[in-house]
């Protein structure tokens, strides 16, 4: 029966049992390709996420759209430039679900321009208003195994740096440029050959050629024989050793100086791949300078003629600087003759009494010796009270701008020497300080013949006095006892006009009164015998006696024991003085005063009459003349201070001790 079945149906067990087997095989089969399948497919969601790995990681914005501009394919850079933190939400959208439309449809004529035609679009720039960035764009058709396009890749890569870059180093050269055309200088780019590359505008002007025709000729066929053969030497010259050459020369009528600055090629490739922040290339002096060391080093280890491309040379006229160099040394050999053929030891000081130069004569020789021990400093050359005083007058005539005049003794060869400074302000350079000259005349023959001829006159006008109280003195008592007698013979015999003859015996008195006053005066015998105290006290007294003024003295009564000279002359200055405001200052009280310090004696006359104006030319008179020529030859200083209506003050000081 079950045979039967088998037939009926046209399959035998056999064939069912083959067909089974077939089954089996097909689903081993299928399973084999499952695994396979599944392997292919980890495979390739591993490079998926490898390849996402890798563009995630590029600072540029990759991705991959279809041919209806989809996006297939985004690294995170490109999400995050539309707003969204990962990559996967862009996925089968496009740029109008982002973008402005106006600038979504921009992009999309370009994407699908590139699909349609099959050209790429190369570094396109474009300016992002949305960033307020600047894009390089790349896009590529992207094809199947076929060859057929179905879809592009996309990168666009963020040059806003590099564009800043590019308008600094425009912005750079430019100022180079306005720069070097500006300069005064000539300025030149050759080859090896000299082949001029550029050039600014005064070396147009000084060649007298346009731009275009220097430009790729050669520098020197402007220029004479003569000058060529040492300019080209200097040219071979720097591209042999590799450093900077300096030279001088003439052309024509004029001086010129070169700087000849050698670039390397390792220089050049050095500024295109440096970065450059505001400073592109530029053929500048201070350059070149900047970089001489590194070249020295560079040239001990490279050969410096197969690297050398390029030379910069700069080139100045320094006709008028020659010039003024020679007008120059002229006028300091005139100025040196001139100090060596004076007398005087010439000293140049800067402010803190420092020695910048000397001119001396061979008498000056113990200034010279006195320098050569110490810093150069005043206080090494002289004793503190006399560098004080210098350096005081030094800096006096830089604040006043007058020239000042002062004298002091000093002790050389066993004698005293007197010397006479004068100085002057040299002006001082922009900001520079001023610098003073010091004249130094040795004066001790002027002053010894002032000492005598002080003397002879101290010796005449005592004499005078002696000879007043001695001659005129004793005529006028003699005339006094016989108008006496005269007039006791007239009131004997009663004679009407006795009162006249009395009136003439007051008037023969009072001359003789006003004689012994003279006298006095001119002969101040207290003054030899008692000292300067008594004979102040004494012109005090007299003062007193034979004007309505009140005249009074302020001193110590004991003093120490005065030179003559110093006596003399501070008694002299307080008698002119007293006399002075009794004759014209219409005073009602006169001081005297003597103080005694340390070091120095100051005799002070003041009086409250009507005062006078130092500075005016009538102001100088023969006794003020007197009063300071007598201080200055006891080696003091006499101030004078006085205004209409306020007064006088009469200051005198002498060092102390004086020798």
């Amino acid at each position: 029966m079950e045979s039967e079945k088998h037939s009926d149906s046209g399959y035998s067990v056999e064939q069912l049992l083959a067909e089974i087997k077939k089954m089996r095989c097909r689903i081993q089969e299928l399973e084999s390709r499952e695994s396979e399948n599944q392997q292919v497919s980890e495979s390739l969601r591993r490079q998926h996420h490898l390849l996402q790995t890798l563009i995630d990681l590029l600072p540029h914005r990759i991705y991959v759209k279809d041919t209806e501009s989809r996006f297939i394919l985004v690294n995170k850079e490109t999400a995050l430039s539309m707003g969204e933190e990962n990559p996967e939400s862009l996925i089968g959208k496009c740029d109008f679900d982002f973008l402005p439309a106006d600038l979504a449809a921009h992009l999309f004529q370009d994407e699908q321009m590139v699909i349609r035609t099959g050209r790429p679009l190369l570094n396109q720039r474009w300016d992002n208003p949305l960033e307020n960035r600047w894009f390089l764009t790349n896009k590529m058709p992207l094809h199947n195994e076929a060859g057929e396009i179905i879809g592009l890749v996309g990168i666009n890569s963020n040059i806003s740096e590099l564009n800043q870059t590019i308008l600094k180093l425009k912005r750079s050269e430019e100022t180079a440029n306005a720069i070097l055309n500006a300069s005064p200088d000539i300025a030149l780019l050759v080859d090896r050959n000299g082949i001029c590359l550029a050039c600014n505008l005064n070396y147009l002007r000084t060649i007298k050629k346009s731009y275009d025709q220097v430009i790729g000729a050669d520098i020197f066929s402007y220029l004479p024989p003569s000058v060529v053969e040492g300019r080209r030497k200097m040219l071979d010259r720097a591209l042999q050793l590799g450093l900077p050459v300096i030279f001088e020369d003439r052309l024509d009528t004029d001086y010129y100086i070169h700087s000849v600055y050698p670039i390397c090629a390792s220089d050049l490739e050095a500024q295109q791949n440096s970065n450059v922040s505001g400073e592109s290339f530029k053929c500048t002096r201070a350059h070149w300078e900047r970089d001489q060391v590194s070249a020295i080093g560079r040239s001990k280890q490279t050969s410096a003629k197969e690297e050398i491309q390029r030379v910069a040379i700069f080139s100045k006229c320094i006709t008028q600087e020659r010039e003024a160099q020679r007008l120059q040394k002229k006028a300091d050999q005139r100025l040196l003759a001139f100090a060596q053929a004076l007398p005087d030891l010439s000293v140049v000081f800067d402010l803190d009494g420092r020695v910048i130069d000397v001119y001396s004569q061979p008498e000056h020789q113990w200034f010279i010796d006195r320098l050569a021990q110490g810093n150069r400093s005043l206080h090494t050359i002289f004793d503190s009270e006399i560098a004080d005083l210098i350096l005081e007058n030094l800096r006096q005539t830089v604040q006043n701008g007058h020239s000042r005049q002062m004298e002091f003794p000093l002790g050389l060869d066993n004698k005293r020497h007197w010397f006479q400074g004068r100085t002057w302000t040299i002006p001082g350079e922009e900001e520079a300080a001023p610098l003073i000259v010091w004249i130094c005349r040795d004066i001790t023959e002027h002053k010894e013949l002032e000492a005598e001829l002080m003397h002879i006159s101290e010796s005449v006008t005592r004499q005078m006095g002696r000879d007043l109280h001695d001659t005129l003195g004793q005529n006028l008592t003699a005339l006094l006892w016989s108008a006496r007698l005269l007039v006791d013979q007239l009131h004997q015999k009663q004679i009407s006009d006795v009162e006249s003859a009395d009136k003439v015996l007051v008037q023969i008195q009072s001359a003789i009164d006003e004689m012994r006053r003279l006298s006095r005066g001119l002969n101040p015998a207290e003054l030899d015998e008692r000292g300067l105290f008594v004979a102040l006290k004494n012109l005090v007294q007299n003062c007193d006696r034979f004007s309505e003024i009140d005249c009074s003295l302020q001193a110590p009564e004991t003093l120490q024991d005065l030179p003559s000279t110093v006596s003399i002359a501070l008694f002299r200055l307080a008698q002119e003085a007293v006399n002075n405001a009794i004759k014209h200052s219409r005073a009602q009280k006169i001081e005297v005063k003597l103080v005694l310090e340390e070091k120095r004696l100051h005799l002070i006359v003041t009086d409250n009459g009507t005062g006078f104006d130092p500075e005016s030319p009538d102001a100088g008179g023969m006794g003020l003349r007197t009063m300071q020529h007598r201080i200055r030859f006891v080696g003091g200083n006499l101030q004078i201070l006085s205004q209409p209506g306020k007064g006088t003050e009469i200051h005198a000081q002498v060092p102390l001790p004086i020798c």
